[in-house]
């Protein structure tokens, strides 16, 4: 499976999660203002990220973070790859 395709579905199936919505539901090329995010589930976002791909996201990174493309242009960037936790 492709890196960025395996990063994506990840990224998806948390934000699922925080939002408590099926993965299928969200639109991924929305924002998050589009998603109905607030702060504490950017916080939640951020920190479950930072979990599965083994990374550390700065507050200035993740002040930029404003979509789903955005949380998966970081992690490829940082040449992060999921672990096996599963969300």
């Amino acid at each position: 499976m492709d890196a960025v395709v395996d990063i994506e579905q990840k990224v998806m199936g948390v934000i699922a999660e925080v939002l408590r919505r099926d993965a299928e539901r969200i639109n991924p090329r929305a924002s998050f203002e589009e998603l109905g995010f607030d702060s504490m589930d950017h916080f939640e976002l951020v920190i479950k990220v930072e979990d599965i791909f083994l990374i550390e996201i700065s507050d200035d990174e993740a002040e930029r973070l404003l979509s789903i493309e955005d949380v998966v242009d970081l992690v490829g960037r940082k040449g992060a790859r999921p672990t096996q936790v599963m969300y």
